[in-house]
């Protein structure tokens, strides 16, 4: 519900999305814009007008903030594990659903699996830049960000924990490729359609494999 996802169809959008673009997209885009300090300045004041009576253009605000002032090292984050992640999340609800089968889940999953190994190097890696991208996205300060990292913290010490699920999983196992079998449906529905030529240039090689 929380992600409007209420058929198959939406389900395979949703994933579609997160695979393809996510939230890196804009987070990337931001981290772009604002290593233009007059840009970023401009901004910022503009914001700062508005954020008293804008949620979105505080929390706006303080992404800006935190990206000029690379906190946490945030302008090196690969922001990719916060979408993959989400996007394994939405895969197996959707086996749980009966929106896929079996052999369409472990498939999809796979795609995601290969765009983690191009991008991280271990289930530690995936874990941190989750935490980062999540830490971003919160856009808050103060006890919510005290009581966010407590909560990040906990489930890192439980996922890479001697007996946490990503400790179980070697990093170097091997995975049979996807056959891309969710496609089909994705472009007979008109979701998935070729790159531009600008989203080619700027999209990684796993983006423009899939």
């Amino acid at each position: 519900r929380g992600w409007g996802v209420r058929s198959r169809l939406d389900l395979l959008s949703q994933i579609f999305q997160l695979i393809m673009f996510g939230h890196r997209s804009d987070f990337n885009d931001e981290r772009a814009r604002w290593t233009n300090t007059s840009l970023a300045e401009a901004e910022r004041h503009e914001l700062r007008e508005s954020a008293e009576s804008s949620s979105d253009a505080a929390e706006t605000l303080w992404r800006l903030e935190r990206m000029l002032n690379n906190d946490r090292d945030i302008r090196n984050v690969d922001f990719s594990a916060w979408d993959l992640v989400h996007a394994a999340m939405l895969t197996r609800c959707g086996l749980a659903l009966g929106w896929l089968t079996e052999e369409e889940t472990w498939d999809t999953l796979s795609i995601l699996d290969r765009g983690l190994r191009e991008r991280y190097r271990s289930w530690t890696q995936v874990s941190e830049s989750f935490r980062l991208a999540r830490w971003y996205w919160n856009s808050t300060s103060g006890k919510d960000e005290h009581f966010n990292d407590l909560h990040d913290l906990n489930r890192s010490f439980v996922l890479l924990g001697p007996d946490g699920p990503w400790m179980l999983v070697p990093w170097e196992i091997q995975v049979p490729d996807s056959s891309l079998m969710i496609l089909g449906d994705l472009i007979e529905a008109g979701v998935a359609t070729p790159l531009s030529t600008g989203e080619r240039q700027r999209a990684t090689q796993w983006e423009r494999w899939v």
